[in-house]
């Protein structure tokens, strides 16, 4: 049976973000009042948060592609932290090598692939209630998504999918025998059994496409005959919880104090983010003889990922750069909720009015007018640099620790391994092969 729907309310703002370069949230509210949301850099997807199951299916992704990685105890900065709970997991995780790019490519595309065929699937049974525009962003990662890309293998899952007539089945159910007695009388004692170990009503169909290395439409199919005759059911299931966050905040005794002596200069970093090697190089030459730590980023678009891992206590920002110039940098930097208060001073030849009070709205703290005067660039430096006590602790020693083995464990489920095989009525497969725990 070949479905087809105008799916274009729902495509049309997730792509027009891409044409219009958006840096923000997409947020698209459902009947049942679940939010997802989409979140932009510069027109490219970097991540999606929200649906029923944000937990699982950060659990499935990681199990899927990261395996062997061990997430049951981690500790992160507490500078490292962002708005998403889970992007702020796969950034660190990304930042610390722990996954490779291509690991944290396949990540985000399945992500956000599952997030639009659940709006897709959500938009033919009823009317999606608003869709919201937000500045709200995430740091950028360096995985950039193009939208319609994604969009169009989504797409084509879900037009197989309803091609397949499970149009009414969502794969964000859970599978539960129902009747196992009549079952037991129409299929193998084998099949029976496996079937019993895997339906319980605890995992998702996604779920357990992964656990048992299955096409999710495959199995989908493999399940329909006992589902139409009412043998299974699809049960929605709660989400898991979310990791656990703990501070581990300094001793009131290290608190900084605005009164204390300054650290040495050594201890204090300064940032440029300029495209012009020759400023870079002046700036690298005038602040290191002063003592200072240097951090030059010639690329903006990389700039937040790096100034989140370096934490500087001063940047300086070009204001006219390719991709994005120094207003777009110092919003994204605003954002960071550890960066809201670290000193931006805009580089710029032109120094004009209208340049100035478009700096105050950005929220960047000061000016310094191109060609570079060294001593101007020290005095800022010295103006603007914190004033922490000596005692402060260095830190990476403000740590949090991340528990979460209750996200990638989830509910332990001991089953059967049915590896590619399907599973219908009246079937005889062969014995388990190994045993998985989810």
């Amino acid at each position: 049976m070949l479905y087809h729907f105008d799916v274009s309310p729902i495509l049309n703002p997730i792509l027009t973000c891409s044409s219009h370069r958006f840096t923000g949230k997409l947020e698209i509210v459902g009947r049942a009042g679940e939010p997802w949301g989409l979140y932009y850099q510069f027109g490219r997807l970097i991540w999606v948060t929200g649906g029923v199951h944000a937990v699982r299916r950060w659990r499935r992704t990681f199990a899927r592609y990261c395996p062997d990685l061990d997430l049951k105890r981690f500790k992160v900065r507490d500078s490292d932290r962002f708005t998403c709970w889970d992007y702020h997991v796969f950034q660190v995780l990304l930042g610390r090598q722990k996954i490779s790019r291509e690991q944290a490519n396949a990540i985000t595309n399945t992500a956000i692939e599952d997030v639009v065929f659940d709006l897709l699937q959500e938009s033919t049974v009823s009317t999606l209630l608003s869709t919201h525009y937000s500045e709200e962003s995430l740091p950028e990662s360096g995985i950039l998504l193009q939208p319609s890309l994604v969009v169009d293998r989504a797409q084509k899952r879900w037009q197989a999918w309803c091609d397949a007539d499970l149009i009414d089945i969502s794969p964000n159910r859970a599978p539960i025998l129902r009747h196992p007695a009549k079952l037991r009388e129409i299929t193998s004692a084998a099949t029976y059994k496996k079937m019993c170990s895997i339906l319980t009503g605890r995992a998702t169909l996604r779920d357990l496409a992964v656990l048992l290395k299955q096409d999710l439409l495959r199995l989908a199919l493999s399940l329909k005959p006992y589902i139409r005759q009412g043998f299974v059911d699809l049960v929605e299931i709660p989400d898991l919880k979310k990791p656990k966050l703990q501070n581990q905040q300094p001793s009131a005794s290290s608190q900084p104090s605005r009164d204390a002596a300054p650290l040495p200069q050594s201890q204090i970093s300064v940032a440029c983010i300029d495209d012009s090697p020759q400023t870079c190089q002046q700036m690298e030459q005038v602040l290191t003889a002063a003592g200072y730590t240097y951090i030059g980023i010639s690329d903006p678009v990389q700039a937040l990922p790096i100034l989140i891992e370096r934490q500087p206590d001063v940047i300086f920002l070009d204001l006219v750069m390719p991709i994005a110039n120094g207003y777009e940098v110092c919003t994204q930097i605003r954002r960071v909720s550890g960066m809201k208060d670290t000193p931006v001073i805009m580089l710029t030849s032109r120094d004009g009015l209208v340049d100035r009070v478009r700096a105050q709205m950005v929220k960047a703290t000061s000016f310094l007018s191109k060609p570079i005067d060294s001593q101007k660039v020290i005095a800022l430096v010295q103006k603007f640099a914190p004033q922490p006590t000596a005692t402060e602790p260095d830190r990476s020693e403000l740590s949090t620790t991340l528990d979460v083995s209750e996200a990638v464990a989830g509910d332990s489920i001991e089953i059967s391994y049915l590896g590619n095989e399907e599973v219908r009525p009246n079937s005889t497969p062969s014995p388990a092969v190994a045993r998985n725990s989810v």
